[in-house]
């Protein structure tokens, strides 16, 4: 197995400047892994109507949807681009906070067991080493800053 990124961090998701070469990686794959909330609206829908994978699609089990389950953050009430920068259905960049990467986290497990039957084992131990240790840097951040108070 391997991991392929169509975008790296330093980018801005709502504008990843598309590459030809990212329809074959597309084409090719078994799993996508999308930040969700819309995130990826300007240039990913393209991609996947080009790149023609069904495995892929919203709906497929390779669609792996970071955001399910996240709580939706400043989403607007009026849809106005008078106020600049829209988040249709909410903030996307919740990832920021690191509880919600817990959440992220387990889409991602439930994500690659439901396509690769046969790694499930150890991507559930795995997962339950991760959100252990998230929960013990949660708490420790907790002590020192007022953010964590909002779950």
């Amino acid at each position: 197995m391997s991991v392929k990124s169509l975008a790296i961090g330093v980018e801005d998701p709502h504008g990843v400047p598309v590459k030809p070469s990212f329809v074959p990686k597309l084409n090719r794959a078994d799993v996508l892994v999308l930040m969700g909330l819309d995130d990826e609206h300007s240039w990913l829908p393209a991609l996947l109507e080009v790149a023609a994978n069904s495995k892929i699609l919203l709906g497929r089990p390779g669609y792996i949807d970071c955001s399910i389950g996240v709580p939706v953050l400043e989403a607007p009430t009026l849809l106005d681009r008078s106020e600049g920068d829209l988040h249709p259905k909410g903030n996307p960049h919740y990832m920021l906070d690191p509880v919600y990467g817990k959440i992220a986290a387990q889409n991602i497990a439930a994500g690659l067991s439901a396509t690769f039957h046969n790694i499930s084992r150890p991507l559930r131990k795995n997962l339950k080493a991760y959100l252990a240790e998230a929960r013990r840097l949660v708490r420790a951040l907790g002590e020192n800053g007022d953010w964590i108070t909002r779950r």
